[in-house]
This record gives structure tokens, C-alpha cells and sequence, in this order.
């Protein structure tokens, strides 16, 4: 019987449990509060929030914003435009330093906002109903303009979404408190071809001092995509990473990439 009991304990500890803890297997060296881990699908948490992730593109002409969809870009402009979670700190001066350090081809950065905050604007004008009406308050937005011929104003807008609480308010509030993610599962709109490339795109884990030193690592989402899973368009990405002003996630997006989304789950908040 004893001898039984330990066996069962064993597997227990071998196999990918829903209950189970998720066990530490390596420390990247760049960062000490950054570790991934392994041997469970949902390790426990405390609390968890979802974001939405999306790219949403305009042409401009006169204060007027006109919708359109990725595949009618233009051909210079289907490139990937980051997303920038976090990073309290580098989000008061604009992301000047997670912008310098994921630059984007063609397209320029324009200045991050708060939608219901902030004045909602482009380098070319504000935003207008066409465009605010896909926009909720407490958004984080940040907006890319190019130029291409015609000559032709062309905006996106990578929308940033907390649908437990405004973004914005979780954001500010790592101005004073710490927390810890055990795991973020991403799940693509679907598992066409399109949307499952955007898992080839690293994750990284960014850090800025006070005085502008910027580290990071990066996390690649397909290495934690389990062989036996029958749904292609989820991935529990099991990383163990501490959220506090200074600290930053990021991360490419395709172009033509469907919204998707990120379940963020925390194992315990610390209030500095």
C-alpha cells in the first residue's frame, strides 16, 4: 500500500495536472523576477484578467476617419506593429524606451493615450466618431500614421483591453503595487494559418531602471503548445513574472492577425 501511494504521488508530479502547481525550471539570467515553468495547465491563482489585443486600421482625410480591413493596406505597410503591456513607468514619458527598442518599418509611432482621458488624436487630427465608437473608456491606445502614395493618410491603432477593469485603472495601479503572473493563455480567434503565426512572435519581458537601463527576455509562446491538445488557437504560456512600474510586456503583432486574447493569471498582489 505504501508503495502505491508513492507511485501515485510520483505521477501525480509527472503529469500536466489542472490543480497542479506549476514547477520553476529555469531562471533566465537577465532578469531574476522571470522564470518559466512547467507541469501544469492552470497552476493555482488569486485573481485573473483578460485583455484584448487588436490592430484596427483608417485611412484620414480632413478629420475624417474611414475604416478599412488589413488586406487592403497597402503593400509597404503590412509589417507587424507592437503591444505594450505594463511599464507604468516608461508609459508616463510616452514609451519612449520600449518604442526605441521595438522599432517599426514604415509606420510611425505616435503617442500612447487613455481613451476617456485623454485627448483621442493622430499626427493628423483628432479622432473622430468613426473611430471612437470602437473605443471603450480606459483603453490604452497607441496609434501609427504613414504616408503612402496617392498620397493616402493610413492609421492603426493597437487597442489595449482589460475586460474585468479599465485597463487604464490596472495600469495606474502598478504605480503602487506588485504582482505576480503564474501564466498567461493566449487564445487566437481560430486555428486558421493566419492567426496561428502569431504565436511565432517571442514574448518579451522588459525592464527599465530609473536611470534608462533596459533589459529583457523573451519568451517564445510555441514552445509551451502541448503535442496532445486538440485546440490549436489556445496556449498556456507558464511563466512566472513579477508586474510592478518598471516592469514591461511585449510583443509583436501581425498585421493581419484576428483579435485575440490574453488571460492573464496572478498568483498574489503585494501592495508597496
Amino acid at each position: 500500500m505504501n508503495y502505491e501511494r508513492h507511485l501515485l504521488k510520483q505521477l501525480r508530479r509527472r503529469t500536466n495536472s489542472v490543480e497542479g502547481a506549476a514547477l520553476p525550471v529555469q531562471t533566465n539570467g537577465g532578469d531574476r523576477n522571470f522564470k518559466l515553468s512547467q507541469g501544469a495547465y492552470q497552476p493555482p491563482f488569486s485573481a485573473q484578467v483578460q485583455f484584448t489585443l487588436q490592430i484596427l486600421y483608417f485611412t484620414e482625410s480632413s478629420g475624417v476617419y474611414t475604416a478599412i480591413a488589413a488586406s487592403a493596406l497597402d503593400a509597404t505597410l503590412k509589417t507587424k506593429l507592437p503591444f505594450f503591456l505594463f511599464g507604468q513607468a516608461d508609459f508616463q514619458a510616452g514609451y519612449s524606451v520600449l518604442q526605441q527598442n521595438f522599432p517599426v518599418s514604415v509606420w510611425t509611432y505616435g503617442d500612447p493615450s487613455v481613451y476617456g482621458k485623454d485627448v483621442a488624436r493622430t499626427a493628423f487630427s483628432e479622432l473622430d466618431a468613426n473611430v471612437t465608437a470602437l473605443l471603450q473608456k480606459g483603453d490604452v491606445v497607441q496609434p501609427f500614421t504613414a504616408v503612402v502614395s496617392g498620397p493616402t493618410n493610413t492609421v492603426a491603432l493597437v487597442v489595449m483591453r482589460c475586460s474585468d477593469v479599465p485597463y487604464a485603472t490596472l495600469l495606474e495601479s502598478t504605480s503602487s503595487n506588485l504582482f505576480k503572473i503564474n501564466m498567461v493563455r493566449i487564445t487566437l480567434a481560430d486555428a486558421t494559418a493566419t492567426n496561428l503565426a502569431q504565436l511565432r512572435n517571442p514574448i518579451n519581458v522588459g525592464t527599465e531602471t530609473m536611470f534608462g537601463r533596459f533589459t529583457k527576455d523573451t519568451i517564445n509562446p510555441n514552445s509551451f503548445k502541448n503535442p496532445e491538445q486538440n485546440q490549436a488557437n489556445i496556449v498556456d504560456v507558464l511563466a512566472r513574472i513579477d508586474i510592478y512600474k518598471e516592469k514591461a510586456i511585449a510583443q509583436y503583432i501581425n498585421f493581419d492577425v484576428a483579435a485575440f486574447e490574453w488571460n492573464v493569471f496572478i498568483d498574489n498582489v503585494v501592495r508597496q
